[in-house]
C-alpha cells in the first residue's frame, strides 16, 4: 500500500472526485433543501437563464441554482454526454439521432424529448453512441 502510495500519490480532491463519480446518487442544492436522486432515473439536464432543470424518467423536473458544470462533474461516468452548452444526456434515454441543419444533430429520447446536439459535440456524442 505504502508503495502504492509512493508511485502514484492521489491527493484528497482527486480522491473525493473519483468517488463522487463512482457513487450512485447525485445530490442537487434546490433551495433550503437538499434532493438526492439516483443517477440512473435522469434523463437529461438542462441549464436555461441562471438554472439547472434536471428532467427525470418519471418526468419530474427539478430546479437548481447550481453550474451545469457542477452537475456534470457529479454525473461523470459513461451514461451521461454533454451534447450541447446547455444540455447533458442520459444515453440510456436516447433513441434516435436525426441530422438538423447547419451541421447539428437532434436526439429523441424515450420520453420524446428532442435535444439539440451542437456541431462542437457532434463526433463526440456519434462515438458515445457507436456511430
Amino acid at each position: 500500500m505504502r508503495v502504492a502510495k509512493l508511485i502514484s500519490p492521489e491527493d484528497d480532491a482527486t480522491k473525493a472526485k473519483r468517488e463522487l463519480r463512482q457513487n450512485p446518487r447525485i445530490s442537487i442544492q434546490n433551495d433550503e433543501r437538499t434532493i438526492i436522486l439516483q443517477k440512473k432515473q435522469i434523463l437529461y439536464v438542462q441549464a436555461q437563464q441562471g438554472f439547472v432543470y434536471i428532467w427525470t424518467l418519471n418526468k419530474h423536473k427539478i430546479i437548481s441554482r447550481q453550474t451545469l458544470t457542477n452537475i456534470y462533474d457529479q454525473l461523470k461516468s459513461p451514461e451521461f454526454l454533454q451534447i450541447h452548452r446547455s444540455f447533458i444526456v442520459n444515453l440510456n434515454g436516447v433513441t434516435e439521432l436525426q441530422p438538423s441543419f447547419n451541421h447539428t444533430y437532434e436526439l429523441t429520447l424515450i420520453d420524446g424529448s428532442k435535444l439539440p446536439v451542437s456541431r462542437s459535440y457532434v463526433n463526440t456524442t456519434k462515438k458515445a453512441l457507436g456511430l
